[in-house]
C-alpha cells in the first residue's frame, strides 16, 4: 500500500526506526505512538497513518463482502477447492 510507504519514509526522514517486523500490530502501536520533533511532521505523521487504518478497514470489509458472494455464487464450489491454496491467515500483520 502507498500510504504504508509513506509512514514509512515520513519516519525514516525523522530517523525513527521501529527494533521488529513492520506493519505488524506491535508496529502499527510503536508507530500511534511515535512524537516528532516537528508539530508539522506529527500532523502528516498521524494523517499517514489515519490513511493507512483506513484502507485496513476498507480491505476487511471488501474481503467480508466477498466471501459472504462466493457462498452465493455458481462457483462456490470451485472456490472452495482452491482455498486450499490460500495463504495462511495474516495473524499479527493486519497493518
Amino acid at each position: 500500500m502507498r500510504a504504508r510507504h509513506r509512514v514509512a519514509k515520513q519516519l525514516l526522514r525523522h530517523d525513527r526506526r521501529f527494533g521488529g517486523n513492520n506493519w505488524t500490530q506491535a508496529h502499527h502501536e510503536w508507530v500511534a505512538d511515535v512524537e516528532l520533533d516537528e508539530p508539522v511532521g506529527q500532523s502528516v505523521l498521524l494523517d499517514a497513518l489515519g490513511a493507512v487504518d483506513a484502507l485496513v478497514v476498507r480491505r476487511d470489509a471488501l474481503e467480508a463482502q466477498m466471501a459472504a458472494l462466493v457462498r452465493s455464487s455458481p462457483w462456490a464450489e470451485t472456490v472452495a477447492r482452491l482455498c486450499c491454496y490460500e495463504q495462511p491467515p495474516r495473524g499479527d500483520a493486519r497493518f
